[in-house]
Formats: structure tokens, C-alpha cells, sequence
């Protein structure tokens, strides 16, 4: 059974008043009248209603303004205009304006008003259950956006803040590694990870890795990760041995998840003294090898050697590649964001590995930053945006320290 509902009836017209309450005699209503839009204001203030049935012709007010009135003060009450000015430009102004329905007087019988009223409290009850879920989403948003803010000022605290420095305590040179990097989440968090350690006097470990996806479930991996490299310090002069441990705390992490997960990464180790590299790839992109001889092409380190990703299988084989790096050698490390944006067009293809091969090449004799920047501007300039639809990351290593013998390279 429909409860009662409290109408509020805005009508000056004693006769209209009585034909209104007669027509509504036997409907679940209690109708409260006044005749002067300020009295209606006044109770409107004192009472709650579930609808106003609004004349627009009052004593002390007429027309649209009489709506507006009305409207201000019935917050929460459905309203619905029932006039005899049968105008249809008013009427359309009225509902576009928070009206629920335009009656005009002698035209709506009293089955159409009982239904006209009905629907009028349902729609309002409905329209205000969505504006309150409305304002508990944009709640609810700003909440995860203020937790979204927090994760990654956390994420961008485990990336490097400074790198580690190779040379003799108070002699004054330069590190003999340089190393420089450019990190653009495609969120606020993103999945890319990298980080450069001090393996051990003369030695620095350098991995870059990318999470599966994007986003929040992505970062949180990148927070394992950190952690997982932490622990396992004791394997971080051996790159295959510390793919092998990345990997086995993975898959004890992941056991239980019902969705599979896995991380691609790149891990090297480079005597800062002798130029000495040693590397592992667990299904990264291949890093470049960049040789500081003139017209010397680059080079991908370990192509057609890599192993699985990390996670993906329980005892993974990673193979080990050695380069003796020259000075004024370069390694760029990078993630499949930086050459799988699209160019512009319907028909377009991808950047590639190809087209950054060729970047690097001419861009090879720059300063690190200088360098980096260049293959920013050209993979932007071939997407024609700035924005990336995934995390993209580029982490150089420069090699600074006296020329050695020449090398011999084991990359493909």
C-alpha cells in the first residue's frame, strides 16, 4: 500500500482550491493550502512535503519568477506547475529548470494529476538517491585520488634519488659510470621499475623492469620488486643468479593469485674500472649497445638469448653475454613503452625498436641527458603526443674511465 504523501497546494483561487481537493478526495494525500507565494515560502521552511502543486499566478508574485521562488526554497519536495497559463515556452522553461511536470488547469483530470503526482515524488526520490550517490562518488574519488598522490610520491621514493659514485676518495675525477634516466608513468603509478646499485667496490648492478600491465596492481609489484632486490644483495654481482632469485621470490609471492602475473627485466653488471659488463635478460628488450667508434652501429646486447620473464616458470636457464666496454661507451636500457607508440593516422605503425636503433645512432656523441632528451623528441615527434599509453622508461650507462684494449663483444 502507498504511504500518504504531504502536498503543499500554491493557489489563491478559492474555487480552483475546492475543485483540486474534490478531484484528490479519495487519494492516499494530505493537502495543505495557502494562497500567497510568501506564506508558501514560510511553510516551506517549517514543513517537509513530497510535492508542491505550483499556480504561478499568486497575489504577491507571477510567472517564472514565482517558479524560482519556489524552487529555492523546495530543496527536497518534487514540484509540479499546474497553472491556467497554457504556454508552452513557459512550460518547457519550468521543467528544464527543475519542474517535474506543467499542468494546466481544466486539462488534466484527476487520474492524470494522481499520476502526474505519483511519478513527480518518484522521480525526485530518484533524482536525489543519484545526486547523494553522486556526492559519495565524488567522495569516494578524491579519497582515492588523495591515496593515488601518496603511492606515487612512495613509488618515486624507491627509484634512485642519487647515483652511486666510481672513483678514488679526494682525487677529484669524475665517476667513471655516468648513469641518467627518463621515467614516464602512464598514470599516476606506473609498472616500470629500475634501479642502480654498488655491487661491490668497483662494480655497479643496473636492472630496469616492467610490470605486466599498468597501474595500481603494476605498482604494487614495482614496491616487491625494490624489496626483492634488496634481499637478494648477496646474488647481485652474478646477473643470471639474481634473475633466478627474482624470479623464484615471485612465484612464491604469486603462488596463490588467481590472475597470472609477470615481470620483464634486464639486469648488467659493469666494472667501473676496467670496463668490464656482464649481463641477463629475463624477456626485457634487448639493451643497445652504443660504441664510441666513429660509424660504429649500435648493437642489441644478448638478441636471440634472452630467457623467460620473471614468474612464469620455476626454474628459468638465464644465459650470461660479457662486453668489454671502451671509454666513452654507452648502454641504453629501455621498456617496450618507449618504441610501441603508434604514429598518427588510422593505418599507422608502431615506432619500433628499428626507428630507435637509428635515434641512438645519430644522437650517440650527445651528453646522457642531452641524448636521452633527443629520443624523446623523436619518438613524440613520430606519435605526434607527448602522452603515453604505457610506462616508458630510458636508463643510459656511460662509460667514463681510461681506454682499454679493444673489446671483445659477445652481443649479436
Amino acid at each position: 500500500m502507498m504511504p500518504r504523501l504531504k502536498v503543499l497546494l500554491i493557489e489563491d483561487t478559492d474555487d480552483d482550491a475546492e475543485l483540486l481537493k474534490l478531484a484528490l478526495r479519495d487519494t492516499p494525500f494530505d493537502i495543505a493550502r495557502v494562497g500567497q507565494l510568501s506564506l508558501a515560502l514560510e511553510g516551506l521552511a517549517q514543513d517537509r512535503f513530497d510535492v508542491v502543486l505550483l499556480d504561478l499566478s499568486l497575489p504577491d508574485s507571477q510567472g517564472f519568477a514565482t517558479f524560482e521562488a519556489v524552487r529555492r526554497a523546495a530543496a527536497r519536495e518534487a514540484i509540479i506547475v499546474l497553472t491556467g497559463l497554457d504556454d508552452q515556452d513557459l512550460g518547457l522553461k519550468t521543467v528544464q529548470s527543475g519542474a517535474q511536470d506543467y499542468l494546466v488547469k481544466g486539462k488534466a483530470g484527476p487520474e492524470v494529476l494522481v499520476r502526474a503526482i505519483r511519478y513527480a515524488v518518484e522521480r525526485t526520490r530518484a533524482e536525489q538517491e543519484t545526486a547523494r550517490y553522486a556526492q559519495a562518488l565524488k567522495a569516494k574519488n578524491a579519497e582515492l585520488e588523495r591515496d593515488l598522490n601518496l603511492a606515487r610520491e612512495i613509488q618515486q621514493a624507491f627509484l634512485p634519488q642519487r647515483y652511486p659514485v666510481f672513483a678514488d676518495a679526494g682525487s677529484g675525477t669524475p665517476s667513471s659510470l655516468r648513469f641518467c634516466q627518463r621515467y614516464f608513468p602512464a598514470g599516476v603509478v606506473g609498472g616500470d621499475f629500475f634501479d642502480v646499485l654498488r655491487v661491490s667496490k668497483d662494480e655497479a648492478g643496473v636492472i630496469i623492469c616492467d610490470v605486466m600491465g599498468h597501474g595500481v596492481r603494476a605498482a604494487l609489484v614495482t614496491a616487491m620488486l625494490r624489496a626483492l632486490i634488496d634481499e637478494r644483495a648477496p646474488f647481485s654481482r652474478h646477473p643470471a643468479q639474481m634473475l633466478e632469485q627474482l624470479n623464484r621470490g615471485l612465484r612464491t609471492i604469486w603462488k596463490d593469485a588467481e590472475a597470472p602475473m609477470f615481470v620483464t627485466a634486464a639486469y648488467l653488471v659493469v666494472n667501473s674500472r676496467t670496463g668490464a659488463m656482464q649481463f641477463a635478460n629475463a624477456g626485457h628488450p634487448n639493451p643497445l649497445y652504443l660504441r664510441s667508434r666513429p660509424g660504429a652501429d649500435p648493437l642489441l646486447l644478448g638478441a636471440g638469448e634472452n630467457g623467460p620473464a620473471l614468474g612464469l616458470a620455476d626454474a628459468p636457464d638465464y644465459s650470461v653475454g660479457v662486453v668489454e666496454l671502451r671509454k666513452g661507451d654507452r648502454v641504453l636500457l629501455y621498456t617496450d613503452g618507449v618504441f610501441e607508440v603508434e604514429g598518427p593516422g588510422p593505418a599507422s605503425d608502431l615506432f619500433g625498436q628499428l626507428r630507435l636503433r637509428e635515434s641512438a645512432a645519430k644522437s650517440a656523441l650527445l651528453s646522457p641527458d642531452a641524448f636521452l632528451d633527443a629520443l624523446m623528441v623523436d619518438v613524440c615527434a613520430f606519435s605526434g603526443t607527448s602522452k603515453f599509453d604505457d610506462d616508458a622508461c630510458l636508463l643510459s650507462v656511460d662509460f667514463l674511465a681510461d681506454e682499454r684494449p679493444l673489446p671483445v663483444v659477445t652481443a649479436k
